[in-house]
């Protein structure tokens, strides 16, 4: 008897259905644990990068953050409670918080010109509002349906957007020569084909998350997590949030 169908949706409220949902949220959780275990070893430990680079700080808030979300997805889908409060809000609260870091790390991207740290506050302060009042409309509207997870799911595509569109925006003020310490050459041609794939997989994420099996459109989301790293480490190389005049902020060298 077969425990999962990979590539086949089973009707809902099945015992295979249930096995679906909860190896996509392992396969989820998966990306964030190498994500996250990433940065930690080899940008914190290996490289000392970690520790005195925002955009990557911000990443590592938001895989870490992502687990609690994946851990209690896998928990009430692996019980057959998938809608039940006791894990439902952990699940929908801990992947709103998630998206708000990482939202954050577009923001330093998108406005990297010096006079434009106004607006850097300001969009972080405003996704910190947001997170929290979606994560409080979320608790306070439960009411252990699937209509529970509509602030959720609202968030994910909007946020993923905004990363598109900071990701292009960012790549082409780096190709116009309009971004501080960036110089033409085949290092910065690297980096331009990393951004655009990170626009790519942010894409190729959408369309699985919007039409494929339960397996694969449940661990999906992953990859906008490992594009928004890819970002980071790379983007972040030879950006100094608001052109350098910010060292509140930290470098990012």
């Amino acid at each position: 008897m077969a425990i999962v169908s990979f590539f086949s949706d089973d009707e809902e409220g099945t015992s295979q259905f249930l096995a679906a949902n909860m190896i996509g949220h392992s396969l989820f959780l998966l990306f964030n644990v190498i994500n996250a275990t990433y940065l930690i070893l080899v940008q914190g430990f290996g490289l000392g990068r970690l520790q005195k680079d925002t955009l990557l700080k911000l990443t590592l808030a938001g895989c870490l953050l992502q687990h609690g979300s994946c851990i209690a997805s896998i928990t009430r889908w692996n019980l057959g409670t998938p809608h039940a409060a006791q894990y439902g809000i952990p699940s929908a609260v801990f992947g709103i918080v998630a998206h708000v870091p990482c939202d954050m790390v577009y923001f330093f991207l998108a406005f990297h010109r010096a006079g434009q740290a106004g607006i850097v506050k300001a969009g972080c302060a405003a996704l910190t509002v947001l997170g929290v009042l979606l994560s409080v409309l979320t608790y306070t509207n439960w009411d252990d349906s699937t209509e529970s997870f509509k602030y959720l799911l609202m968030y994910g595509p909007i946020s993923t957007l905004w990363h598109i569109f900071a990701v292009w925006k960012h790549r082409s003020d780096r190709a116009k020569g309009e971004v501080d310490g960036v110089m033409a050459g085949p290092e910065e041609d690297s980096v331009s084909k990393i951004l655009l794939t990170a626009i790519l997989i942010d894409v190729v994420a959408i369309g699985l998350e919007g039409g494929a099996p339960k397996v694969f459109s449940n661990g999906a989301p992953g990859m906008h997590f490992c594009a928004t790293l890819l970002v980071a480490i790379f983007a972040g190389k030879k950006v100094v949030a608001g052109g350098g005049s910010l060292p509140q902020y930290g470098t990012i060298s």
